[in-house]
């Protein structure tokens, strides 16, 4: 499950790639939706936080003695957080023309994720599933009217428009030119507040994580999993008639949606993998990512600016003719994704993995 979102993370990025190459298309599940909305390419971002969570519970069964977990955990968090930071403002300064006049992002992909780890991964050593659920269940309830707290600037509050809300406001003032947008509605795709309910949604993986670990080997239990997880998109669905689905603002119906459609990916999985119907090659492929999922990640950006950069053009001129400009941007963002994974198909065969 973890491969399967990192790919789909690798194969969304390099697509969006070929999109900003003119006369190139992209298929629209591949975009991010402009502001509310919902896609496949939206869906991969929170479906990696909520496997966090399932991985944090997994891997920490039976852990004993939390004062050097602690320190391991915050000391990890950091570490993901200063990669994130490097990498983030990598291409940052790529879209900037390599300014360098002193200007650089605090958030990013990586960042949210540390912030996550690192708060659900000391929750759940200390809590227990109830009070977990509690605290999840009230940060999404409790950010939905932070969202409509009236803009100290006195401009209007319309969560259906970019960046007219506090969230984005509170990232605009307390971030200013360091939240990456511009603009007096610019918003951070990866803001302060709005990793609120992203550590509920890991919360709900941890809670997910340790019911897997005792429940997901019965067919019973696995099928109550899955309408769990129905049910919460259809929760998700209609509280976005007041509280809208944008992935930017992270809102909680954007929450409830996300983890709802990872629960029943999750469950389809390990469905056919217990009936022997997963094709061995689909496992593998997806294992290779799930394994070294973040140095996947920084391997993507590698063969982002050391080949994607140099040779997409060329490519997609020689394929515009034979090809739609949509199936030749998928196509050429397929073979990257092959590209990043080799080297990983190497170090998973030698049981190489890279922890950071």
């Amino acid at each position: 499950m973890r491969g399967f979102v990192v790919a789909g993370m690798i194969l969304v990025n390099f697509s969006m790639v070929g999109a900003g190459f003119r006369q190139f298309a992209i298929y629209p599940q591949l975009a991010h939706a402009d502001w509310a909305g919902f896609t496949f390419a939206d869906f991969i971002f929170p479906a990696f936080i909520f496997m966090v969570g399932v991985s944090t519970a997994l891997s920490n069964r039976g852990a004993k003695g939390r004062a050097p977990r602690v320190r391991s955990v915050v000391a990890r968090s950091f570490r993901l957080f200063i990669l994130g930071f490097l990498l983030s403002n990598l291409i940052y300064q790529w879209r900037h023309g390599w300014s360098f006049d002193g200007d650089f992002l605090v958030m990013g992909v990586l960042q949210r994720i540390s912030l996550c780890y690192l708060a659900a991964t000391l929750l759940q050593s200390w809590l227990a599933e109830r009070a977990l659920l509690g605290i999840a269940i009230a940060i999404l309830v409790l950010y939905w009217p932070l969202t409509w707290v009236p803009m100290p600037d006195g401009a209007a509050t319309n969560l259906w428009a970019e960046g007219m809300n506090y969230a984005s406001w509170f990232d605009r003032a307390v971030l200013g030119s360091h939240h990456g947008a511009e603009g007096p509605t610019g918003y951070a795709s990866e803001g302060l507040l709005s990793t609120l309910p992203a550590i509920a949604q890991c919360l709900l993986g941890v809670l997910a994580g340790r019911w897997f670990g005792d429940h997901a080997k019965s067919t019973a239990h696995l099928v109550h999993f899955a309408l769990l997880g129905a049910t919460m998109i259809g929760c998700g669905y209609a509280w976005s008639f007041w509280f809208p689905i944008v992935k930017s603002l992270w809102s909680s119906s954007f929450v409830m949606l996300s983890t709802g459609l990872a629960m029943l990916v999750l469950a389809a999985i390990q469905a056919l993998m217990a009936a022997a119907h997963f094709p061995t090659i689909a496992a593998r492929f997806f294992k290779v990512f799930g394994v070294n999922a973040i140095l996947a990640y920084v391997l993507h950006f590698l063969c982002f600016f050391g080949l994607a950069l140099p040779f997409v053009p060329s490519l997609y001129l020689a394929l515009g003719s034979a090809l739609t400009p949509e199936l030749a941007n998928l196509s050429i963002a397929c073979t990257f994704l092959l590209i990043v994974w080799c080297p990983l198909a190497l170090m998973f065969s030698r049981g190489w993995y890279l922890r950071i």
